[in-house]
């Protein structure tokens, strides 16, 4: 009996050193094993399930530590009201048809504080399609229309006039119904 237990003491890992493996948090694995999703003992962790969360960690990544990759002087993750206007873009734009899944069930986030999560074979995509988002962030309306007139592809002359009415009728903010034929003749 006594060796039946050494053996199965050799497979466990402390949650110290689980937490350096896996790259998170002792207070994840701490959560789940409070909350009897991951059981301890004598502080120590199953090896079988470090290998578990490895592999949901290298399948999946927290929404939220997804957006830290673009945290700027002006977007930031840690503030709520920055998350939820991401979240609303993402909404707004199906999600780009990315699978959003909730993080329940992986051992890796703590549900509360990061709801969902993406596929990593995603995140390129996600990426690519987000840029702009955190490119515009925070940023003025003229601030955006002078980036996105410097990345169109318009002759010189129709950028002018785009240009012009812009400057006539949008930065001034008139109530005055525009009158194409006088801005672009």
């Amino acid at each position: 009996m006594a060796d039946e237990y050494k053996n199965h003491e050799s497979k466990l890992i402390s949650i110290n050193d689980a937490s350096l493996r896996l790259g998170i948090g002792k207070n994840i694995l701490k959560y789940h094993i409070e909350n009897g999703n991951i059981e301890s003992i004598k502080g120590k962790i199953s090896i079988d399930l470090i290998y578990e969360i490895e592999k949901q960690h290298s399948q999946y990544i927290g929404l939220i530590e997804f957006i830290q990759r673009f945290d700027s002087s002006k977007f930031e993750a840690k503030y709520s009201k920055h998350i939820n206007k991401y979240i609303d873009y993402l909404e707004i734009n199906n999600y780009f048809n990315i699978e959003i899944f909730s993080s329940n069930g992986l051992l890796f986030l703590i549900p509360e504080k990061d709801e969902y999560c993406i596929r990593r074979e995603d995140i390129d995509l996600l990426s690519f399609k987000s840029q702009d988002f955190f490119m515009d962030y925070g940023l003025s309306e003229k601030e955006i229309i002078d980036n996105l007139l410097s990345k169109s592809n318009l002759d010189r002359i129709t950028l002018l006039r785009l240009q012009e009415y812009i400057d006539i009728y949008i930065r001034n903010n008139e109530r005055i119904r525009p009158s194409f034929t006088n801005c672009f003749c």
